[in-house]
């Protein structure tokens, strides 16, 4: 059984028990409203119950957003009455000045968490800023230093983000003038059959040395097949534990540059070809360069000889505080710059996100864009 309707058990059982039930509406009033906070907490259980799938299913607009809000509020209230409860009973075992009861100011509590609701799936939803990321890598030809890539990941394109949204995501991405788009993983919460007409816009992305693609783990719960078949009619390069040799011309030289992928773990589960660093990087040579949805794979690109892995999968928590319980799932990796041996791992916050938990709080969205610069010599 998955782990997350027990999660959203606790959730809502914490926001009943500590803030509902505390309250001073009638019985009858905390009854129905304990249920429907339950329910909110529940949003994903409900929902899979309902469309019989959390990856590929056909809400609406209104009902992704409304229902995202309800489930934020939840996990707003659950956040905002922990913190709540932790202070109370820190000074109490400090044994302070005695303080209000931790039931007290249950209307603050509940405006506090509905404005950062909205804020919150405001965040998620809206076209992300440019982060501008450098990386610094040992022994960098001349001729790539200064080399742009932007990585587009975790796209999720279905109920909530659709054409229009990945329209201006492209015009950001085009504006930057990359020499190469790197794009990781998690594009759609669909079917090519429902879902290509939103995805269409990728093909006006333009870098000068191309763009390139690796599925993530919602593409393979998808339809992997179809969306290889897909991407590569819109004349994008998608990389299944395989290569691509590039010549990149720069401050009068030239330097050879490898651009990698591999497949996710949840490939198997499809019965398809497992990651494997090794084949993608066999027989490439230069800098390498490798896309990998999830940055679990770091350690075993970092020995196969990769410089760089660019990875999604993690959307760095959502919300900030939950960066380390993110990272406790992903080798430690939340998301940032990471050096795993002599190679430079980025992990992306995400282009967009799973429309299941549309929630970002201090944890941005991102278009990112890497310049490569040669590391500076050890003192």
């Amino acid at each position: 059984m998955p782990l997350y309707p027990f999660l959203c058990a606790i959730i809502g059982l914490y926001v009943i028990v500590r803030v509902a039930l505390p309250s001073r509406l009638s019985w009858p009033l905390k009854i129905v409203v304990s249920i429907l906070l339950f329910a909110c907490a529940e949003k994903l259980y409900l929902t899979r119950l309902y469309y019989g799938s959390l990856t590929a299913y056909s809400m609406s607009v209104p009902v992704a957003i409304v229902t995202g809000i309800l489930n934020a509020f939840v996990i707003m209230l659950f956040l905002l009455a922990l913190l709540r409860d932790i202070c109370w009973l820190l000074r109490f075992l400090l044994r302070r000045k005695r303080s209000r009861s931790p039931r007290s100011g249950q209307i603050g509590l509940t405006a506090a968490a509905a404005f950062l609701a909205v804020f919150s799936v405001w965040s998620a939803l809206k076209v992300p800023a440019v982060s501008e990321v450098t990386l610094s890598i040992p022994n960098l030809p001349p001729a790539l230093t200064g080399l742009r890539i932007v990585q587009l990941s975790d796209l999720h394109i279905g109920p909530i983000f659709k054409e229009k949204w990945l329209s201006d995501v492209v015009r950001e991405v085009n504006r930057l003038h990359p020499d190469i788009i790197a794009i990781t993983g998690d594009l759609s919460d669909g079917h090519p059959s429902s879902q290509g007409k939103n995805l269409a816009p990728l093909k006006d992305l333009k870098a000068r040395y191309g763009t390139y693609i690796v599925l993530g783990n919602h593409d393979y719960y998808a339809s992997a097949p179809q969306w290889l078949t897909f991407l590569r009619n819109l004349g994008l390069t998608v990389l299944t534990n395989e290569h691509v040799s590039l010549e990149i011309t720069g401050s009068g030289q030239t330097a050879r540059f490898t651009v990698a992928g591999v497949t996710d773990p949840a490939a198997q589960r499809t019965g398809m070809e497992a990651p494997n660093v090794q084949k993608a990087l066999k027989g490439s040579s230069g800098i390498r360069l490798l896309l990998a949805h999830n940055p679990v794979l770091a350690k075993g690109s970092a020995s196969a000889g990769a410089n760089i892995q660019l990875s999604g999968h993690t959307h760095g928590g959502q919300i900030l505080p939950m960066a380390p319980l993110v990272a406790q799932f992903n080798q430690g990796y939340s998301f940032g710059t990471y050096t795993v041996g002599d190679m430079q791992l980025y992990v992306s916050r995400g282009t967009g996100l799973w429309s299941g938990v549309p929630i970002r709080l201090l944890c941005p969205s991102e278009i990112t864009l890497l310049t490569l610069q040669p590391e500076s010599p050890k003192k």
